[in-house]
């Protein structure tokens, strides 16, 4: 057996040495390939080529993340060089030839055109192009002939157009990333795209326009999918969950389709997925509870989407949670003290949801959270404390909430929070000094809580502090002298406290980053000031100091030449602003000095001026000229005089003007009437005269028009009713001569009109508008020469009268933040001053007139929301409509002076808000209602009415109604005497003149009122 062994071996021993021989010429192939001799000639050339097309530029990388290790690797490429040696290139070890391209980062600048020798490296199976700068080259159909390719990469290139459809001829691409470019897909090369590259692991399309592509689309996505990105890609319609079923799918981002729409599978979800983002889409529903079944999921990011409901309690067993991120949804419940299941959660956002109930306290099993924001929900009870002994913690934010309790007296760690944010809860005693200590900190925000006590004196502040804001607290004491050594702060905020003592403005000196300073406010503090300042502080921005006790301009102020924003309003500042000073502030963009003792302001400071307030001065003389870029001004209350200079015709875009009470004269410009942005003009209380400005356009955006108390005349211009943003029209106490305007029916958000006391005349006609005032809550035509029946139609369409019967006590004002309407409503018995509008006071005041007729019933008892109802001094008759028993938010009620007869309806005594009545100088008979409002009503109510009986009045009723001969004995002698008293003094005061004195004792104006009605208070 071994002779026949050793025999083969002698045969076969020449072909073991040719293999020998051929393992050894490999051997030296590969050596050779290795030292570089077999680059092909070819693409050696292509790449010097290319290379020769291209430019390097520094800042060509500088918009990706990575432009710290970027390079130009291109600098390597040395003609007669080996290209397999050079950066960024590989070559296939046999061939030669180059299979891979890597040029990402490595700052060329240039073109790819359609012939670019980069189109000869046919070879290629990776290429990779990203974070460079193509200057808006075309994604060319070449792209098509890399068949071999397995990985493309061309994101943050700047390529454009459309992606070539030639893309789908590449069938082996395991990877494709063609993000932060502005290409563009479409829906059929879309779609061939998918059905072609069936390999594809990782699909990055991130800001390709695919704004054609139907989401359905995306069902044809390869099964083997690893990695899908499609953010901000511009998607609309449905997404369709078959994604979210893929067996495979690890990473699933959507984020930034705002018109993407979808809803959560209840069953076969993705289990391997690990990253899911559908931040700013339009995702809606709830979650399932098969959700939980993603028990590899790392990181949820539903930020800005539309879920809704409660997070189901299998959800907190996703132990592997490292990021979880629900910000801005509409979910709601508490939040269980299961949480602490999340051990690897290091980012928790819970913000601006609904989420409500006492957050459990269960940090101290989440030592790894870093970033935690439970702001803008409805927790209450305790703050958490264990969130302050998170050493890893670097922003913490809880405002918006309704967390009550103090601060912990000590904390451990913290020593990397940057950012605590408290604001806007209900946190109380005092500001422990460990924060101040904070090594990192940079904004600490505690306003609007009830925190109280003093600033700590002692302890010196970290200096990384930036932003600091302490408003709206019940802090006392002076502010601490530390404050002004935060070399580094940015933002100081402490208005609205309780701080007193003298602040010396040379304290600032030293904060040179100090943009905003926020002190107003703090009635007890006041601010010094002195002529010989020697310092600015030149990056201040934004100045406020109102209600600072201040009696001189600052000076430092003057050389602030950033300064954009300055409040000193509500100070005692005297004398006047010269020329000199106003030059000063080039940049300043608002401005407000009003509730001052200002006398004159010589020239408006900056050309670029937008808001302007010097209300409620000693300002007098003439308007000073505005410069065009003037937006908003107010000078109302003051003493000026004079014209509306021409200045005002030459504003850019002038939205808000504010003249009123002042001494101003002459006529309204024309030119008023032509600024599309004006949206609120108040000129009351001058001696404007002339007829108001005929020509408003369709543009014009007015929203209030108040020219009460001038000396106009002529008709109302019925190019008003282009005003279809108008709510409030106040022409009252003018010289107006015109028929009711019931064109003004067609504006749609017309909510109060003020006619009174002009020449108004005429009968009211009904208005061809299908609904006429569908949104007025205030009319006020008295004290004009109206003629003919009620208006009864209109009284059966103010809708908004018809509503309201539960908003007695609304907070909410009319008004936009910078203006508030004002309004006096006069009526026989009482004048209401409302420094602002609340917009559930709705009133109806029609006195003295000549209306005549009924009072409709059916249609007066469907405004149920009226406060104020007033038809003194007409020619009414007919009976006092029970239906005013409806009016149940009835607060005054006046119908004296009047021809109305029968007796007074028992139902209004069920009025329980009822304050003022006058049904005096009428014909009623019979008792006067009994119990609740009725009494406290006097006589004065009633005078006049000869029939009527029982409390207040000294008319005992009978049983039977009938009064006894002896009473009316009585009040016949008494009527007797009363006449020839009455025509005694009448005959006095018509000779005379009727004094003041006598008209308010006669005509019984037992109440004036300077503030904003509060009935409640009333006398008796």
């Amino acid at each position: 057996m071994w002779g026949s062994l050793w025999w083969y071996l002698v045969q076969f021993l020449p072909f073991c040495i040719s293999c020998l021989q051929v393992v050894s010429s490999s051997s030296s192939l590969n050596s050779s390939f290795q030292s570089g001799k077999l680059c092909s000639s070819e693409d050696s050339f292509a790449l010097l080529y290319f290379k020769n097309t291209i430019s390097i530029n520094t800042s060509a990388s500088s918009h990706c993340n990575n432009y710290a290790v970027s390079y130009p690797k291109t600098y390597s490429w040395k003609q007669g060089s080996d290209c397999c040696s050079w950066d960024g290139v590989t070559c296939d070890r046999f061939t030669g030839h180059v299979t891979a391209l890597d040029l990402s980062s490595s700052r060329l600048l240039g073109t790819v055109e359609v012939n670019s020798s980069l189109f000869l490296l046919r070879n290629l199976k990776k290429l990779n192009l990203a974070c460079n700068d193509f200057q808006g080259s075309r994604m060319s159909s070449k792209f098509g002939q890399f068949t071999y390719l397995i990985h493309l990469n061309l994101s943050s290139s700047s390529f454009s157009g459309l992606v070539p459809v030639e893309i789908s001829q590449l069938s082996k691409l395991v990877s494709v990333d063609l993000s932060n470019n502005t290409l563009k897909l479409e829906q059929p090369n879309f779609v061939k795209f998918l059905l072609n590259l069936t390999e594809v692991r990782d699909l990055v399309l991130d800001f390709v326009d695919m704004s054609l592509v139907a989401p359905g689309s995306l069902m044809n996505l390869s099964s083997s999918l690893i990695s899908l990105s499609l953010r901000h890609n511009y998607l609309q319609g449905e997404f369709p969950n078959e994604v979210l079923h893929l067996p495979f799918l690890q990473n699933l981002i959507l984020s930034e389709n705002i018109g993407l729409t979808g809803t959560f599978p209840v069953s076969n979800w993705s289990s391997p997925l690990r990253l899911f983002n559908l931040s700013f889409t339009s995702f809606s529903g709830k979650l399932p509870d098969t959700i939980s079944n993603l028990l590899n999921l790392n990181v949820l990011d539903l930020a800005f989407c539309n879920f809704e409901g409660l997070v189901p309690a299998s959800f907190w067993n996703l132990t592997r949670i490292t990021s979880l991120v629900l910000t801005s949804n509409h979910f709601t419940g508490q939040i269980p003290a299961s949480l602490s299941n999340l051990g690897r959660l290091t980012d928790l956002y819970l913000r601006h949801n609904k989420f409500s109930g006492q957050f459990p306290d269960v940090f101290r099993n989440l030592r790894k959270v870093k970033y935690l924001d439970l702001s803008q929900n409805n927790f209450s009870g305790q703050l958490p404390l264990s969130a302050f002994n998170l050493t890893q913690l670097s922003s913490l934010d809880f405002s918006d909430n309704q967390f009550v309790g103090q601060f912990p007296s000590k904390v451990s760690g913290l020593s990397y929070l940057t950012k605590l944010r408290l604001f806007n809860n209900f946190l109380n005693g005092t500001i422990p000094p460990w924060l101040f200590t904070l090594p990192s900190l940079e904004i600490l925000g505690l306003g609007n809580n009830n925190f109280t006590g003093f600033l700590d004196q002692s302890h010196a502040l970290a200096g990384s502090l930036k932003y600091f804001l302490l408003d709206h607290n019940e802090i006392q004491g002076p502010i601490p002298n530390s404050i002004f050594k935060l070399v580094n702060l940015t933002f100081l905020d402490l208005s609205s406290n309780n701080l007193s003592g003298v602040l010396n403005i040379d304290m600032f000196s030293k904060l040179k980053n100090l943009k905003s300073v926020y002190l107003s406010h703090n009635n007890l503090l006041s601010l010094a000031s002195h002529n010989n300042v020697s310092f600015s502080l030149p990056k201040l921005v934004d100045f406020r100091c109102s209600s600072c006790n201040i009696t001189e301009f600052p000076s430092f102020l003057k050389a602030s030449e950033n300064l954009k924003f300055l409040d000193l309003s509500n100070n005692s500042i005297p004398g006047r602003i010269t020329r000199a000073e106003s030059k000063l502030w080039l940049n300043l963009f608002h401005l407000n000095l009003s509730t001052n003792l200002l006398t004159s302001f010589e020239q408006i400071p900056s050309t670029s001026l937008e808001h302007l307030d010097l209300h409620s001065n000693l300002l007098e003389g003439p308007l000073v000229p505005l410069p065009p870029s003037i937006w908003c001004f107010s000078a109302a209350n003051n003493k000026l005089t004079g014209e509306i200079p021409s200045s005002f015709c030459e504003f850019n875009s002038v939205g808000y003007i504010d003249l009123s009470n002042n001494r101003l004269t002459g006529m309204i410009p024309q030119c008023l009437a032509s600024y599309g942005e004006l949206s609120v003009l108040d000129l009351r209380l001058n001696n404007f005269y002339g007829s108001i400005p005929q020509t408003f356009s369709r543009s014009y955006r007015l929203a209030s028009l108040n020219l009460n108390g001038n000396q106009l005349v002529g008709p109302l211009p019925p190019s008003l009713a282009n005003c279809s943003s108008l709510q409030v029209l106040n022409v009252g106490n003018n010289r107006i001569e015109d028929g009711f305007p019931h064109w003004l029916a067609t504006l749609p958000d017309l909510q109060i009109l003020i006619l009174r006391s002009n020449r108004f005349h005429g009968p009211i006609n009904d208005s061809r508008t299908r609904i006429p005032f569908p949104k007025l809550r205030i009319l006020d035509i008295s004290h004009n020469s109206f003629t003919g029946l009620l208006p009864t139609t209109y009284f059966e369409n103010f809708q908004a009268m018809m509503q309201g019967e539960n908003d007695r006590h609304a907070l909410e004002v009319m008004g936009d933040g910078i203006h508030q309407d004002h309004m006096t409503l006069t009526m026989e018995e009482i004048e209401i001053k409302f420094e602002e509008i609340p917009t559930s006071v709705k009133a109806l005041v029609l006195s003295n007139n000549q209306f005549r007729g009924k009072i409709p019933e059916a249609a007066l008892g469907k405004l149920k929301g009226l406060r104020f109802l007033d038809f003194s001094h007409n020619n009414l008759k007919g009976h006092v409509p029970s239906s005013l028993a409806n009016l149940m938010m009835l607060e005054v009620l006046d119908l004296s002076s009047n021809k109305l007869d029968g007796g007074i309806p028992l139902q209004l005594a069920n009025l329980e808000y009822l304050r003022v009545l006058n049904l005096s100088h009428n014909q009623l008979v019979g008792p006067i209602p009994q119990g609740r409002q009725f009494d406290m009503f006097t006589n004065i109510s009633y005078i006049g009415n000869l029939g009527l009986c029982g409390r207040p009045l000294s008319i005992n009723c009978s049983n039977n109604g009938d009064n006894t001969w002896f009473d009316w004995k009585i009040i016949m002698a008494g009527y007797g005497t009363g006449a020839v008293i009455g025509l005694s003094i009448g005959y006095i005061v018509f000779s005379t003149g009727k004094p003041q004195w006598c008209v308010s004792m006669i005509e019984g104006k037992q109440l004036k009122r300077g503030t904003r009605l509060d009935l409640k208070r009333r006398r008796n």
